[in-house]
């Protein structure tokens, strides 16, 4: 009994040795499967710029590196095609890219179209001939899944405003309360008055009175002496003496003639006609 227990404990080291290898081995094969690859994958958006039924949609797509320790070059690669397959056919050549010191962290991508197309799908291997930077040989190629397009948005119409109808009931008035609209009414300008000239009163002319002459008197022919007439009381029916500047000439001048026939009348004749008027 106690050599069949020391052969047991024997064996419990044996196992754990085996199962050790085992690991390592597995783990190795997994790294060689699993490592150097890709990893694509693409979003397909909706473009609703078309009635339902023809939207377009575009395709956003990226790839990135399988590792983020560029130890022996293991995560560069220098030629790197990459496809694309819109529902389901055949796949078409997007261009030729690399993995580099630059992007292996980030990877690349870029956009493109997918026209009316519903499905997309990125297929990504290495050029033929190429290999990873530490000499491995590709083991694509590599896929991203069927992405379907997104569903597009179901456009609003924009509600067309309906016009308020003016009602045309004369017993109806119009007011907001019944979606009448009132025309502005249009102010009436306010004449300006025009101011009435006044008139100039035209002056009344002052009549002159013209003054009464006052008569000068006589002269008597018996005894040749001036005899001074009054003046009549009454002026109705008696004419009026002469006015003017050349009266009083007339009259020195009428004085003077007496006067001079006077003078030179024979004192005999004189005498004689004395007589006779006696």
């Amino acid at each position: 009994m106690f050599r069949h227990r020391r052969s047991a404990l024997s064996a419990r080291p044996r196992a754990a040795i085996a199962i050790s290898a085992a690991l390592v081995l597995v783990m190795a094969f997994a790294g060689t499967v699993l490592g150097h690859h890709t990893l694509p994958s693409a979003s397909f958006a909706c473009d609703p710029v078309a009635p339902t039924g023809a939207q377009t949609g575009t395709v956003t797509w990226h790839v990135d590196d399988w590792t983020t320790d560029p130890t022996g070059g293991q995560a560069y690669a220098t030629d790197v095609y990459v496809w694309d397959s819109l529902n389901g056919s055949g796949y078409i050549f997007i261009g030729d890219f690399a993995f580099t010191s630059g992007n292996y962290l980030t990877g690349f991508g870029g956009t493109f179209s997918g026209g009316t197309a519903t499905t997309v799908q990125i297929k990504v291997d290495l050029k033929p001939g190429t290999t990873w930077g530490d000499g491995v040989a590709s083991t694509g190629p590599w896929f991203s899944g069927t992405i379907s397009r997104a569903t597009c948005p179901t456009p609003t119409p924009t509600p067309t405003p309906t016009p308020t109808p003016t009602p045309t009931n004369p017993t109806i008035p119009c007011t907001p309360a019944n979606g009448c609209t009132l025309p502005t009414p249009t102010p009436t300008p306010t004449p300006t008055p025009t101011p009435t000239p006044t008139p100039t009163p035209t002056p009344t002319p002052t009549p002159t009175v013209t003054p009464t002459p006052t008569p000068t008197g006589g002269v008597e022919a018996a005894t040749a002496t001036p005899k001074v007439t009054p003046p009549a009381t009454s002026t109705i029916g008696s004419p009026q003496a002469p006015t003017g500047s050349s009266f009083p000439i007339a009259l020195a001048g009428l004085v003077v003639l007496t006067l001079g026939v006077l003078l030179l009348t024979p004192s005999s004749w004189i005498a004689r006609a004395t007589r006779r008027c006696r």
